[in-house]
């Protein structure tokens, strides 16, 4: 593996739990109000 395909995978990594993560605070903020 290439050092590029490396940064690329963890940017999608990154990427995609900082999704998961705003949903769920979204779910949370929601369900409080």
């Amino acid at each position: 593996m290439s050092v590029g395909a490396v940064i690329a995978y963890a940017g999608i990594y990154v990427a995609a739990l900082a999704v998961a993560f705003g949903f769920l605070f979204a779910f949370r903020l929601i369900k409080l109000i």
